[in-house]
């Protein structure tokens, strides 16, 4: 049984595991992918820099003869096909189908460059060249749109990826142009052809767009975190291109006669290709920290996530073993004190019919005419016989209320006969023990009540007995007062008084438990069980009431009881009596309790 509560606790759990590792391996893919993709990001930057190159030597390279440019061109024309390279095995480790088309197409148009014969306009070569770059910028963009991930909330991956590459682009290329004119017209002497002109002044012109959509993206970025570093090398390019755009408007474009050093045109061009490159670089470089830092938080959600649903899961279990254990324990001691409970109801019920018999055999022998010796015995007999029904009844009246199947028997009763019968019931142990018994009943309490009349006398012969046999040479008062009357009900307080050997206040805590008397001694010296106050708390908890009790050691002790009964059709308020004695007696009035009763009753 506990296996399958731990089974049915454990399924939903192994299913929020079941579903959190495939999260987990999802996102690891992803971002695995998305590193696959910064990788191939890296690898064209590395392809793009020695075909910018070529681009700018390419016009000088195949017009003019000059060594010193052509072996530059050369030696970036053999850095392309390693470079072009590693950019094919990075597109392919991506498993794109997209990118295997681009791979070939890319490695055909390398193969069909030619860039050894004569044209007739130097920005022939260069837009050749350029044709193949935007080759590599479009296999690098097309994996944007193929997967998507943020690596941050105010920065995307992705955004940055694109601006190094998409935004990139046009600033590179416009800058790559300004470059291989400026170089071809100060290596040819100054002289600007018509064409020349117009395409120094169309790419000056996009420069300078370039520049101010950068100006706006760079705000952009700066408004939306961009680490410091980033943004110093974004500033630093700015300024760089601004002064590459001055220097050609003042040297070539607004110049009457050209006289550029082609020397100071290269290293000017050289350096603000590598000024963009290196803004590039930088923004793939906080591209891949973004994504690690991304990589990072999302396994510390998942780590997190795994170890709250395992705290829960421990959580959850221990609660349900737990409950399964006290349930069990529970049913166990309702198992038990069931089983107990009818043993104690049986055997109380066979216990009590022999001793009906041993009682009524002491009545017959004491018909018999026995010897005052016999009389004793015969005494003796009835009165243990007496004690053990009382003990069985008890016995009996607690497994019933254990067991749930005490009920009343509410009915129509006179409660002033009740007290009197009930006071008449302790005349024996009365004289025994010297002890002077009396009752009252208020004027107010009605003379006809509802309720269980068994069981209200139970609980008074409980109180009353307790009163008589821990009280010697003195005096039990039963007193019944009416508290309050509305709609039909009354609240009557009964109070059992005695003048007995009292209770300590440790004592009277205990008072009421089951199978507990006042002390070790008091058992010893007056016997008894200790369940006729605890049976008697029951029955005047089932009847709705409250017990409790007012006492001090050597001063008496006060029991009392509230009930709230019904009052009958026919009720009506009775003159209290006393209890008329059977001869004439000396009464002598030590305590002043009878005196201050009769007093009472003179006044009715």
């Amino acid at each position: 049984m506990p296996w399958v509560l731990l089974g049915m606790v454990s399924l939903p759990f192994v299913v929020l595991v079941g579903l959190l590792i495939t999260s987990s391996s999802d996102h690891l893919q992803h971002f695995r992918r998305f590193q696959q993709i910064i990788d191939v990001f890296e690898s064209g930057q590395e392809v793009l820099r020695p075909m910018e190159d070529m681009a700018a030597y390419g016009p000088v390279h195949m017009l003019i003869a000059d060594p010193i440019l052509d072996a530059r061109f050369d030696e970036a024309n053999s850095q392309v096909p390693p470079a072009l390279d590693r950019f094919q095995v990075a597109l392919s480790a991506v498993d794109d189908p997209s990118t295997s088309s681009y791979s070939e197409m890319l490695q055909s148009d390398w193969s069909g460059m030619d860039m050894t014969s004569s044209t007739s306009s130097a920005m022939d070569s260069f837009e050749a060249m350029q044709r193949l770059m935007e080759r590599v910028y479009r296999s690098m963009t097309s994996l944007i749109y193929f997967l998507d991930i943020d690596g941050s909330d105010d920065i995307p991956v992705s955004e940055l990826l694109m601006l190094s590459v998409e935004d990139m682009r046009s600033t590179r290329a416009h800058a790559g142009a300004l470059h291989a004119m400026t170089l071809f017209v100060a290596r040819r002497g100054g002289y600007i052809g018509s064409s020349d002109a117009a395409a120094l002044e169309q790419n000056w012109t996009g420069l300078n767009s370039d520049l101010q959509g950068m100006q706006r993206r760079l705000d952009s970025l700066e408004a939306r975190g961009l680490e410091p570093v980033s943004a110093q090398a974004f500033t630093h390019t700015l300024e760089d291109t601004r002064a590459y755009l001055e220097f050609v408007d003042q040297q070539v474009l607004l110049a009457d006669i050209v006289e550029l050093d082609w020397q100071q045109a290269d290293l000017r061009g050289r350096e603000l290709a590598s000024s963009l490159r290196d803004l590039s670089s930088d923004q793939l470089t906080l591209a891949r920290q973004l994504l690690d830092q991304s990589r990072r938080h999302q396994l510390l959600r998942d780590l997190l996530l795994a170890i709250g649903l395992f705290a829960l899961y421990l959580t959850v279990a221990g609660i349900g073993v737990l409950f399964y254990r006290s349930r069990e324990k529970m049913m166990h001691a309702l198992a038990e004190n069931k089983a107990k409970s009818q043993f104690l109801a049986r055997m109380s019920h066979e216990i009590r019919t022999p001793l009906n018999g041993v009682i009524g055999l002491a009545e017959l022998l004491r018909s018999t005419q026995p010897t005052a010796q016999q009389r004793k015995y015969i005494s003796l007999i009835g009165s243990a016989g007496r004690s053990l029904v009382s003990l069985v009844n008890d016995v009996l009246d607690y497994a019933k209320i254990e067991a749930g199947k005490l009920q009343l028997e509410i009915r129509e009763f006179d409660l002033r006969a009740l007290i009197s019968e009930t006071a008449q019931m302790f005349s024996l142990q009365l004289n025994e023990n010297n002890n002077l018994l009396l009752s009252r009943v208020d004027e107010q309490v009605p003379a006809i009540l509802k309720g269980d009349e068994t069981r209200i006398r139970q609980v008074l012969i409980n109180l009353i007995g307790n009163a008589v046999k821990f009280t010697q040479h003195g005096c039990v008062e039963v007193r019944v007062s009416c508290r309050r009357r509305e709609q039909g009900m009354v609240v009557l307080r009964f109070e059992v008084q005695d003048s007995g050997i009292g209770l300590s206040p440790d004592e009277q805590q205990q008072l009421f438990g089951m199978f507990s008397q006042a002390s070790a001694d008091v058992t010893r010296r007056f016997g008894g069980t200790g369940l006729g106050l605890s049976i008697s708390r029951e029955l005047v908890r089932l009847m709705g009431g409250d017990i409790d009790v007012v006492s001090a050691h050597n001063w008496g002790s006060t029991f009392w009881f509230d009930l709230s009964l019904p009052e009958a059709a026919n009720a009506g308020a009775n003159v209290v009596t006393l209890l008329p004695p059977q001869k004439p007696v000396l009464l002598i009035d030590a305590t002043g309790t009878l005196s201050r009763l009769v007093r009472a009753v003179g006044d009715i």
